[in-house]
Order: C-alpha cells, then structure tokens, then sequence
C-alpha cells in the first residue's frame, strides 16, 4: 500500500484525521483516512467528530488548555495558543464550528 504525502484520506480525498502506520511481515504501510473512513475502534477514541457532541469537544479543549501551562515555556507563545483555544471554543459553543472540520 502506498500513502499519500498530502495526508488526505486515501479512500474518498477528504482531510485526514487519522494517520495509520502497520508493520506486517517486516514490511511497513501507513495510510492517512478521513473520520468517515477510519477503522472504528480509531474513530472511538477521537475526542472530535460526530459521534462526539459540542460539550465533548468544549470540555477536551478546555483540559488541554490546562495542559498548555506545562507544555509551552514561552509566555508570549502560551498565551497565543491560549488565546485561539479560547476563540475556537467560542466558535464551537455558538454552533459555527466543529473540531475536525477543515478551518
């Protein structure tokens, strides 16, 4: 199997979201495949898509933005990142946006 360097889905094109790496008999295959297309018990454990609701979504970003404090050392960065958490956030508790979809 061969992957595609783009990282779109290698089934219908769309976005990937998840990216596939197997090693089967020595030989190595990585695959990149949209929610749609990525094998359930993948598509179960990301904290975004439709099988997630917007509060989901909202209370992930929320717990990694607790995260960002041990993560990011530079202050001017942290707080940028913090910041388009927050915005995302907000575009998601209004219902324009989704984690996931295409920005």
């Amino acid at each position: 199997m061969t992957t595609d360097p783009t990282g779109m889905c290698n089934v219908c094109g769309k976005p990937g979201s998840v990216h596939v790496t197997e090693i089967r008999g020595g030989v190595k295959t990585s695959r990149s495949l949209c929610i749609e297309h990525a094998p359930p018990e993948f598509r179960a454990k990301l904290p975004f898509g439709p099988h997630r609701t917007p509060a989901e979504e909202v209370a992930f970003l929320r717990s990694q933005i607790s995260a960002i404090d041990r993560q990011i050392e530079d202050p001017a960065q942290r707080a940028e990142f913090k910041a388009e958490v927050e915005e995302l956030i907000a575009e998601i508790e209004a219902g324009r946006r989704r984690l996931g979809e295409a920005y």
